[in-house]
Formats: structure tokens, C-alpha cells, sequence
């Protein structure tokens, strides 16, 4: 075996397929000079006919084929295609063995230095147009011959309705141009005839999972990537979005003719990618046309890195068209990148982008502008993992220049009708709106959505609510209790309500439903949806769900759960829970922390303990590059519920844990609990919660963040019959101060909805409870509850809560004005709105100092299989 290969490798030194002169075509003719190292081999025809399989890099011949019925000294096989891999292949070989009679190779990919002792290649291809016929799913004939990629993307669409343009982004238009390349590898090991031992030493340290300089034993590898890409475009991007989105485009890719030098197999391919974005805004229309081009010539080393040759660029832009409404904000790159892979696996590549970016605001003269642009990309691309190649420099460099940008137009906007449903809801309320809100109040309860009704105590209660807007400027209608998801309109109407139901029963329950509670905005305009028991769901604005994931963790009782998340920078969520692998025996529980990718993947897991106690998140805030948790643990000790605050950094490492001890001035410890928080822009944390004892006063404090207390306030109800007040929910002013909302029990243990106004250091200015009044006992418990609340961009404060006053275990939506919470109910109905009074509350705080046990923990996900059905709603209003 040894002799034939370097038998083998003499003639391919001699091998010269043309020397730098032109082909008929007019073209360069490709250049190969090559020496393999005696280790190396090539695979004849007769051998690779017997290849069976190749399974991530499992190769199986059948029997035992004469070139390789001797391996010993042979460390790498080349091969050329074939039926069982097309694409060819250049690998290790990490293990040999007979199975049945067969040989099985374990191998993997690895670069050509470890392959050929000299190497010397040239090749130069062109594309007169981007898209051959017959490649690419997308690409369609046009006029004169030429082949266009027609593109129609939504950025999302809150209804998977192309026909209604105001809960959508949507991007489309036509890309059509041509391409030509030049390509050049070489590395040279200079006096060496062998592979080196040490570089044999270290490749087996590598694949047996070691680890290893790579880097510092091998040669100067130089790859040289001149590229010229031309294209025109016809872009338009149209819509309303309420929130801010990222989505990137990746079409298929349009595979164009392979070609092989020597026994190196090169696959070309030309990728559409684009990225739609934009921020908070409304109503927006724009359309343009472009010719651009490109010239990139990059040198990459893995020894020097990387030099680029100035590029050369042009840009022509039509006049575009654009239309634009109150504040828009959205932009579109888009354009081809062109790739080359040796055997599929890796190598070079280089593109451009045509961008434009619209930024529109009424309180501007001109209103809008439209700037456009061109940039150029290049890098190089991995297509398989290759467990070495973090070790090479040469894969590592990737990057984008902005070569153009102008301002190409500007004018006027045009204001929206008074009818116009795209008109601003979602997003933080102005000053002046805050101040002069412009929308009639609503309220209207919802059927069907609950699975049962929360009756436990508001204090220690895992039971919440939640309202969260979306991209398309609706919102989503949640419950810890809830059965379904609930999308509505501004103005309360169901838009769709979709349940999610798992194929096979839980084992917790036996039954096969799912529980969706928490909804996380997700940078691409989808939404993360935490479900009980357990999981986590990417789903759309329009409701469909693109993954769901299990965790393997038992949740035997009501309160092992995830209760709250929050979207972390990276695209993922960081999410929380009360975690107990003995959760059917034991009545403790710890805090734990999963942070999770974009795909839903762990990033890492983690769990802080409290000493034998039950501790229960119930909200995580985002703020500096770090998180904060915060809820209550329970004590067997002392039968009290004590609340806590734990901030982490962005690893999940603690930086401090502050636990309440309050008293009533007169050594009587109340229970404690955080519901709710906030960050401040100076980074100080507001939390909100409840102080029990004998009833339920308020609690709202302020940390700073080294984890002093700022400032708390407690207060209570005059009225001795009355239980009082809970905090579930706070959002800052857009003035000063917070809204809360709460649960407030009065007579009769009735539960109403409230809603207060604090100044900046927690004093109510006026408190409003809402719920139904005069229940008759024999229909159902007078209960409104668990309310949670968000702002919207005209004035208004959107709350949901719990009901089981106006309807038997519904879900009760209402929208009231921020500034004063005010609301006329129809007379036909039982709700009713009252004025509260509350006064401060004898309470005496300290934060105790705690040091929590922390310890990594794994976190199993696995996908998880799920069926959707759509709920019949139905919808009692009460106010006009």
C-alpha cells in the first residue's frame, strides 16, 4: 500500500493540466501541480465502485478491496465521486475494522496540507447568469432569456394572510446578474518528504479528544479568491410593524456545474441571503431598483491572515417609491454570494448586498428619508463539521464592507384616516399621549380559554396573567391556567385563539394538554411560548408553530414550573423555575436558570438553592448585561414565605442574593413575596409584591444595584373587613413613577382587579378596583383576579386577568386610560368600577445578605411532537 501510493504520488508531481495558457473558450485553462505525501492515496475506480455507504464519515466497502487490504502508514484517502458519495471526499482515517466480513473506515474531513506535500492550483470559471435554467426552486424565465430569482419573504405575518397587508412585513422582487471566479490553493512543505510524526501524533490526540497545536506544525497554506458579481434588483419592501424584527433570508441555493482538478472535487453555488429588519413603527411602502457590481479580490493565509484588495464597486439606483405613515422605520439587504467548496466541505467565499433603510417620522421635515447602498461580503465557509478546523487559522476570517450609501429620496408622509387599523397600540405611550389618550375604552371577557380558574391565595399563588404585544401591533392573551393561546386586536376582537396538544399524554397528568403561560417577543417577529409541564415553543404571529421542545424534568406538583422569561441579546431567552428531581416526595424545591439559544438549545443550566427551601420565581428582569430574579421561598421552619431577589451575571454565576425580613414595627413577621420588576435606565431594580399577615398589603422597593435597599413602601385597606391588596404586575410612566396592577379581596372574600398609580417612591395617587359586583353564590365565586397589565403607544393601559364574576373560568381583557384607569361599564352587565383608598402599612424592612448554593446542572431537551387546533371563542363585552 505504501509502495502504490508513492509510486502514485510521483506522477501526480509530473502532472501539469495546462501551464497558465487560455482555453478555446477564451478562458484561463486550469492548473494543477501536486505531490502527495507517501500516507496518502487516492482511491481507484474499481475501489470507490465498492464503497456502500459513507454515514458521517463511516465508510463501508463491500469486502475487503485489494488497495486497501493494507493501510498501515496510510493516514488520509482522496477520493473522486461516486454512487454512494457524489461529492467526493478527502479524510483521516481514525479507525479501521471488520464488520461481517466488510471493511468499515471511520474517518473525517480535514484540510489539504495533511494531504499533499506540494499542491499548486488554478482555476477560473464564469456564469453568464445567476441562475441557470432549471436551478433553484425559485428561478423563472424573463424576457430576452435572461434567468431572474423571483422572491416573495414575509418577515412575518400575524395571520398567514398575504391579503392583509397591516399585520405584516413583506418583502419581494426579482434578482438577476452573472458571476466569474478565479481560485488558487497552495502549500508547499518545503524539504519535508513525509508527513511528520508530531502532525500524526496530534491528529490522534485531536480525534480521541484531546487537544493539540495543529496550527504551529504545519505549512503556510494560501487560498486566493478573485471574484467579480454583478446584479440588478427590483426590491420592495411594505407593510406596518409595531415592534422591533430581525429575520434573515437564505433562498435555496442554486447549485451550479461542479468541476475536478486532479482528484479535487469543486462545487460553485451561488446563495441568495438577505436580512429584513426594522424597529418600532407603522405603516411604511417602498420599492427600488438597482444595478450594482463588485470586484473582490481576497488573499487568506493561515499563517498571515487575511489581505483584501481594495474592491472595486458601482451602484446605480433608480428613483424610487415610497410611502410612508407617522413613524416608520424598515430595511431590506438582499444579493447574491457566491461559495466554492472543495468535496462540499469548505472553502471561499464572496458577495455583495444591495441595502436599502427607510427612516420616517412625522415630527420631521421632510418626513422620510431612503438611503441606499452596497456592501461586500467575504469569508469562508465550513459546510460539515471538521473537528479540526477551529485550528485553522484559514477558516476562521469572515467579514462585510459598506462600499456605497446615500440618501437616494426623501418626502413627505402621509397621515393615517381615523379608521386606519394600523394605527399605533403596541409600544411604550408618549408624554402627550400618556397625557391626552385618544381611543374609547373596553372590556370584554373571553370563554374557552381557560383551563380552570386560579382560587388560591394571591400571595403565594402560582397564577398569573399575562398581555404581551406583538410585531404586528396585536396582542397575545395568556394564563398560567390557560388552555390556549389568545390573539386579539386593539380593540379586544379574537383574532385566533390556538390550543397545543401533545401526541401522547404527560406522565405528570395523563392528559395531553398543554398549558401555555409566558410569551417572550423573539427577535425575528415569532414569539417563545413557555408551557407547563415544561417546554418551550417558537411560534409565529400568525399562531403556527415552527418547534417545539420537552425538558426532562418531572413536574409532579402545581408549582414546578417555568413561571417567567425574558429574550436575552443573543436571540434566545433566559428562563426560570422551581426545579425538584424528587418533586413527588419532597416539598423543597431550588431555583433554577436555563438560558437558551435562538433554536431553543441550552446554553447552560444552572440551580441556586436555599438551604431545604421552596423557592418559586416569579419574574426575571433583564438589565446591564446580567438578569435578576425575584419571588418568594417557603420555610417548613417557620411556615413563612419569605421574598427574594438573586442577580447573575450573564453566565449564570451569582453576584449577590437579598432575602426580605419584614415585621409589623412590632416584631410580628409578615410573609413576603416579588411578583413583579423592573429595571430603571440608571440600572436600580423596582420590585412589586405583597406583605401577608392576617390579610395582603402592597410591597414595592428599589435596589440598587449593588443590592441595597433605595427606598420600600407597604400599604393597606382602612376597611378592617377587607383582606386588601396584592401587587401582581408594575410598568413605569412614561412621566414618573409605575402602574400596578393587583388582586384586591374585599367583602366576602370577593376578588376585584385593581389598578393604582405610584409616584417614584412607591406612594399610590389613586387606586380603581374593577370586577363584577352582585354574584349570586349559587352561579359562581365572585372572583376577578391575578391581573397583569402593558401600555400601549395611544394612552392606554391593556390588563388581563382572571374571571370568575363575569363568567364561569374566562379570561377578562380590558383597556383603560394609563393616566387615571378610568372606565364606563355597560349597565347591561355586572362589571362596575369603585375608587379604593389606601394608607401606609406598619411594616419594618431589612434585606438579608444570603449565599444561596449554586451548581451547574444538566438540562435534557429533546424535541417535542405537538398537534394545533383552533378554540371557539366566546366574547361577552361590557363596555362599549
Amino acid at each position: 500500500m505504501y509502495r502504490a501510493a508513492r509510486a502514485l504520488a510521483l506522477v501526480l508531481l509530473l502532472l501539469v493540466v495546462g501551464c497558465g495558457g487560455e482555453e478555446p473558450g477564451g478562458e484561463p485553462a486550469d492548473v494543477y501541480r501536486a505531490e502527495l505525501f507517501p500516507s496518502s492515496a487516492v482511491l481507484s475506480g474499481s475501489t470507490l465502485e465498492r464503497l456502500v455507504s459513507d454515514q458521517d464519515g463511516r465508510l463501508r466497502f463491500d469486502g475487503v478491496p485489494g488497495q486497501l487490504s493494507e493501510l498501515e502508514g496510510t493516514h488520509v484517502l482522496i477520493a473522486g465521486k461516486s454512487q454512494a458519495q457524489p461529492s467526493g471526499f478527502m479524510r483521516w482515517i481514525v479507525d479501521a475494522h471488520l464488520d461481517q466480513g466488510d471493511l468499515v473506515l471511520d474517518t473525517r474531513d480535514v484540510p489539504v496540507e495533511l494531504a499533499f506535500r506540494k499542491l499548486h492550483v488554478r482555476a477560473t470559471r464564469s456564469y453568464a447568469e445567476l441562475a441557470a435554467p432549471g436551478a433553484g426552486s425559485r428561478a423563472q424565465a424573463t424576457g430576452g432569456g435572461h434567468q431572474s430569482v423571483v422572491f416573495h419573504e414575509p418577515a412575518f405575518d400575524g395571520d398567514d394572510d398575504p391579503s392583509t397587508p397591516d399585520d405584516q412585513v413583506m418583502l419581494t422582487g426579482t434578482l438577476q446578474g452573472s458571476a466569474k471566479f478565479q481560485l488558487g490553493i497552495d502549500t508547499d512543505w518545503g524539504e519535508i518528504k513525509a508527513l511528520p510524526s508530531a502532525v500524526v501524533d496530534c491528529m490522534k490526540q485531536i480525534f480521541t479528544g484531546g487537544s493539540c497545536d495543529l496550527e504551529s506544525l504545519v505549512p503556510e497554506v494560501k487560498v486566493s479568491f478573485a471574484a467579480r458579481v454583478e446584479a440588478s434588483a427590483d426590491i420592495s419592501l411594505a407593510g406596518a410593524a409595531f415592534l422591533d424584527y430581525t429575520r434573515e433570508v437564505t433562498l435555496p441555493a442554486i447549485e451550479l456545474p461542479e468541476f475536478w482538478i486532479g482528484p479535487l472535487g469543486f462545487f460553485p453555488a451561488i446563495e441568495l441571503v438577505g436580512t429584513i429588519e426594522g424597529e418600532a413603527s407603522s405603516r411604511f411602502d417602498l420599492s427600488t431598483k438597482a444595478s450594482v457590481g463588485l470586484e473582490l479580490d481576497v488573499h487568506a493565509s493561515n499563517k498571515k491572515g487575511v489581505k483584501l484588495t481594495p474592491p472595486n464597486a458601482w451602484f446605480e439606483a433608480s428613483s424610487p417609491a415610497v410611502t410612508a405613515t407617522l413613524k416608520a422605520n424598515g430595511a431590506v439587504s438582499f444579493g447574491p454570494r457566491l461559495r466554492l467548496l472543495l468535496y462540499k466541505v469548505m472553502g471561499p467565499r464572496a458577495g455583495l448586498r444591495l441595502f436599502t433603510e427607510l427612516d420616517a417620522d412625522m415630527s420631521r421635515n421632510p418626513c422620510w428619508a431612503l438611503e441606499a447602498g452596497l456592501r461586500a461580503e467575504y469569508g469562508f465557509y465550513i459546510g460539515l463539521p471538521v473537528p479540526i478546523i477551529g485550528d485553522i487559522t484559514l477558516a476562521s476570517f469572515s467579514d462585510q464592507l459598506e462600499l456605497f450609501r446615500k440618501t437616494v429620496a426623501t418626502g413627505g408622509c402621509q397621515a393615517l384616516s381615523g379608521g386606519d387599523p394600523a394605527s399605533p397600540t403596541a409600544g411604550e405611550p408618549s408624554a402627550a399621549a400618556f397625557a391626552a389618550p385618544d381611543f374609547v375604552p373596553w372590556s370584554r371577557a373571553y370563554a374557552g380559554v381557560l383551563d380552570r380558574h386560579p382560587n388560591q391565595a394571591v400571595g403565594a399563588a402560582i397564577a398569573w396573567s399575562q398581555a404581551t404585544a406583538t410585531v404586528d401591533g396585536r396582542f397575545l392573551l395568556s394564563s398560567a391556567d390557560g388552555r390556549a393561546l389568545l390573539k386579539v386586536t386593539p380593540d379586544g376582537t379574537p383574532v385566533w385563539a390556538r390550543r397545543y396538544l401533545a401526541t401522547e399524554p404527560w406522565l405528570e397528568s395523563g392528559s395531553a394538554e398543554m398549558l401555555p403561560g409566558r410569551v417572550v417577543h423573539a427577535k425575528d417577529g415569532t414569539v417563545f411560548v413557555l408551557a407547563h409541564p415544561y417546554s418551550v415553543l417558537k411560534v409565529a404571529a400568525s399562531g403556527q408553530l415552527h418547534w417545539a421542545k420537552r425538558f426532562e424534568q418531572t413536574a409532579g406538583r402545581s408549582w414546578l414550573r417555568f413561571t417567567d422569561a425574558v429574550a436575552t441579546s443573543d436571540g434566545g431567552l433566559l428562563a426560570v423555575a422551581a426545579r425538584d428531581d424528587e418533586a413527588v416526595l419532597a416539598n423543597d424545591a431550588a431555583l433554577w436558570l436555563v438560558r437558551l439559544d435562538a433554536h431553543g438549545e441550552v446554553v447552560w443550566s444552572k440551580t441556586l438553592a436555599a438551604g431545604g427551601r421552596r423557592v418559586v420565581p416569579r419574574a426575571v428582569i433583564r438589565h446591564g448585561t446580567g438578569f435578576t430574579i425575584a419571588g418568594s421561598a417557603y420555610s417548613p421552619s417557620s411556615a413563612r414565605w419569605q421574598a427574594f431577589a438573586a442577580r447573575v451575571a450573564g453566565d449564570g454565576s451569582t453576584l449577590w442574593v437579598r432575602s426580605v425580613a419584614a415585621t409589623r414595627c412590632d416584631a410580628v413577621e409578615y410573609g413576603s413575596h416579588f411578583h413583579a420588576g423592573l429595571a430603571t435606565p440608571d440600572d436600580d431594580l423596582v420590585l412589586a409584591g405583597a406583605l401577608s399577615f392576617a390579610g395582603d398589603n402592597t410591597l414595592t422597593l428599589k435596589l440598587k444595584p449593588s443590592g441595597e435597599l433605595a427606598w420600600s413602601r407597604a400599604e393597606r385597606t382602612p376597611v378592617a373587613a377587607h383582606l386588601g391588596p396584592s401587587i401582581g404586575s408594575i410598568v413605569a410612566l412614561p412621566t414618573s413613577g409605575y402602574l400596578v396592577a393587583g388582586t384586591y379581596s374585599g367583602d366576602l372574600n370577593a376578588e376585584d382587579v385593581f389598578i393604582a398609580a405610584l409616584d417614584s417612591i412607591g406612594r399610590s395617587q389613586w387606586v380603581r378596583a374593577h370586577g363584577a359586583a352582585n354574584v349570586p353564590d349559587t352561579i359562581h365565586h365572585d372572583n376577578d383576579n391575578f391581573p397583569s397589565l402593558v401600555l400601549t403607544r395611544d394612552g392606554g393601559a391593556l390588563v388581563v386577568a382572571h374571571s370568575n364574576g363575569l363568567l364561569d373560568a374566562g379570561l377578562w381583557g380590558f383597556k383603560v386610560f394609563a393616566k387615571d384607569g378610568q372606565i364606563a361599564f355597560a349597565s347591561s352587565t355586572t362589571a362596575q368600577s369603585r375608587d379604593l383608598t389606601l394608607e401606609q402599612a406598619p411594616a419594618c424592612l431589612d434585606l438579608v445578605a444570603e449565599s444561596w448554593l449554586e451548581s451547574d446542572e444538566p438540562a435534557g431537551v429533546a424535541p417535542l411532537a405537538l398537534t394545533s387546533e383552533s378554540v371557539a371563542i366566546s366574547v361577552t363585552q361590557q363596555a362599549p
